[in-house]
């Protein structure tokens, strides 16, 4: 028969949960995950996000009235009840930290000045758009190796063409009219961009000064059309000074576009080219010094307001096909 050690702790065995302390755990455990996988979605820390619901709870309470503890309970800790799902619902959606979080991105992206995106906003738009045309090239391999898929090979293949838009003599316009007016030359020339690049057919950014920058979703040839149309538009724009003395005045762009290409430094570079050439800088055009292999004609007109394009590696100018009531 053995003896007990007086120097070994007793071992008291836990008491059993009673099965409401069960259901309030369990509640717990799936507030806590659920509000893990928030504060993962909006990426702020666990405790941030769980800080924020809590506030939001206290202000609900506050313009709501008194509840009782059990209701309250139920919306806290995410019962399964239909008013309780809807109400979580609601406030994991609208919580003042995502909108938060969201106004501060939308600052931290967009150009102030142009509406337009900035340069950190575009680069995180065209890295979406390549894994886009990556996954779609992926589906395309597939279903070409699969024979149920008799049109699999008849899908034309995912791409965007980029168009590089640099305002002639901008400089002289800051110099004449002043900055604040080169400013509102700059957002009204934005607008023209915006009015005809739909958010669906792709996006827009000032990558610095005068210098802006539109990936759409299509052809090089379909990529002039759309920059025509800009230039144009812009064309007709009249500006105003603010004196009453000095005369309106118009402003032009010169446009570059460039061919899809899995390199976007190189895709910019190329589209960059192209509006040296449609600002009559063809001199400048460097292809050894840019590492682009290009074939730039001998000579071009030296004026601006003008579309050039790069494509199948030759550089040229673009000319709209002539209306129906144009002559030759």
């Amino acid at each position: 028969m053995g003896f007990e050690d007086p120097t070994m702790p007793t071992i008291v065995p836990e008491k059993p949960l009673s099965r409401s302390e069960k259901n309030l755990e369990q509640k717990r455990e799936r507030f806590a995950k659920e509000a893990e996988k928030k504060a993962k979605t909006l990426k702020v820390p666990p405790e941030e996000y769980v800080r924020a619901y809590a506030d939001n709870e206290k202000r609900s309470r506050e313009q709501t009235g008194p509840r009782s503890a059990n209701t309250i309970t139920k919306k806290l800790f995410g019962l399964g009840n239909t008013v309780g799902e809807a109400l979580n619902s609601e406030l994991h959606d609208k919580t003042e930290l995502q909108i938060k979080l969201e106004q501060q991105k939308e600052l931290a992206t967009r150009d102030q000045l142009t509406g337009l995106l900035n340069r950190r906003g575009f680069d995180e738009e065209i890295e979406k758009l390549q894994k886009e045309i990556r996954h779609a090239q992926e589906q395309q391999k597939r279903g070409a190796m699969d024979r149920r898929h008799e049109h699999a090979e008849e899908t034309p293949p995912p791409y965007y063409s980029i168009i590089f838009l640099d305002a002639d003599h901008f400089k002289r316009v800051n110099d004449t009219y002043g900055h604040p007016v080169g400013d509102i030359v700059l957002g009204r020339i934005s607008e023209v961009i915006r009015k005809n690049v739909r958010a669906n057919e792709g996006f827009a950014a000032r990558l610095g000064g005068e210098e802006l920058i539109v990936a759409l979703r299509t052809d090089v040839r379909t990529a002039c059309a759309v920059a025509e149309r800009i230039r144009s538009d812009i064309q007709k724009v009249e500006f105003h000074s603010g004196n009453r003395d000095i005369p309106p005045f118009h402003v032009t762009v010169s446009a570059g576009v460039a061919p899809y290409e899995e390199d976007v430094a190189r895709q910019i570079k190329t589209a960059d080219a192209a509006a040296y050439a449609a600002k009559g800088n063809i001199a400048k055009i460097d292809t050894e010094e840019l590492g682009l292999s290009i074939v730039v004609p001998d000579s071009l007109p030296t004026h601006r307001n003008q579309i050039w394009s790069v494509q199948d590696g030759i550089l040229s100018r673009y000319d709209p096909p002539k209306k129906p009531n144009e002559t030759a």
